[in-house]
């Protein structure tokens, strides 16, 4: 029997797929000691964040006590003068008991001497003595949050009884003022002018006698 030639059309065997192995390599771990430097970085980037939004804040919060020191200050040391340098026969007792509160230190001695060496309000009952005081300019020398150190600008205008004319006395005033359980009070006063407060508001003859010892 002869062969028969096998058809064109019959199935040819496949080669067998290679077989290929996949091999992964774990990522290799961070040692202990790498793991420490990492977190003990981290820890030391928060604190800095931590201590720089803390400073910022105290900074933020300091700069408004100083500027509510400002503020505070020159309105404290407006008053001060308005009283002090504000009287007449009818207001000078007045006057004075409402500054004396707001005095303390240097301030408080140096008013209290101008009350007994000087004999203020005496001096403004005998002669009739009216004072106003005007305050072209109030500004801030130094300021802290507790402490500050002001210049003002003023005119008193002093006239009496009898005179002619009235007397008008440009001055410096410099004060100290310290802040006391919440307020303000002036520490120390230098008055800057050509005449004296006393020179202003009395001639001389006007001075009263001290009784002999």
């Amino acid at each position: 029997m002869a062969d028969v030639p096998e058809s064109d059309s019959a199935p040819k065997p496949q080669p067998s797929a290679r077989e290929v192995r996949v091999v992964r390599r774990a990522r290799p771990r961070p040692s202990i000691t790498v793991r420490h430097m990492a977190a003990a970085a981290a820890a030391v980037l928060i604190i800095a964040l931590t201590v720089a939004v803390v400073l910022v804040a105290s900074g933020r919060r300091d700069g408004g006590q100083v500027a509510d020191a400002r503020h505070d200050a020159v309105a404290k040391g407006r008053e001060v003068v308005e009283l002090m340098f504000t009287y007449s026969p009818k207001t000078v007792r007045t006057n004075v008991d409402k500054v004396k509160p707001m005095l303390t230190g240097n301030a408080a001695k140096q008013f209290d001497s101008v009350l007994t060496d000087d004999q203020m309000v005496y001096i403004v009952d005998k002669n009739d003595v009216t004072s106003t005081v005007s305050i072209a300019d109030a500004g801030v020398v130094e300021a802290h949050k507790d402490s500050a150190t002001i210049l003002l600008f003023v005119d008193q205008t002093v006239s009496r009884k009898g005179a002619d004319a009235t007397t008008v006395v440009p001055s410096r005033i410099e004060m100290d003022l310290t802040k006391h359980e919440g307020g303000w009070k002036v520490s120390e006063l230098s008055l800057i002018s050509d005449d004296s407060i006393s020179k202003a508001i009395m001639p001389s003859s006007a001075a009263p006698s001290k009784p002999s010892g």
